[in-house]
């Protein structure tokens, strides 16, 4: 249990680090399977993930790896 509280905890601090600071980021998820955080980029670059860890200050998530899925623009309806 106390993992996926940790998980939480790095998913809200990439959360709030890349989506107040660039528009390249549609969301975040955990993956509980992969130990991991998720992010969703509108575009899946090189280097939108080279922003990402430049911002975040490492590839890591508080020890977590970090996952980037493509997930283009989402639109609310």
């Amino acid at each position: 249990m106390s993992d996926i509280i940790e998980l939480l905890s790095a998913k809200q601090r990439v959360e709030d680090t890349l989506l107040k600071n660039t528009g390249s980021y549609s969301g975040t998820g955990i993956s509980i399977s992969d130990d991991a955080v998720t992010v969703y980029l509108r575009n899946n670059t090189e280097q939108a993930k080279k922003k990402a860890y430049e911002l975040l200050g490492s590839n890591k998530a508080d020890g977590h790896e970090i996952l980037f899925r493509n997930s283009g623009n989402i639109v609310a309806l």
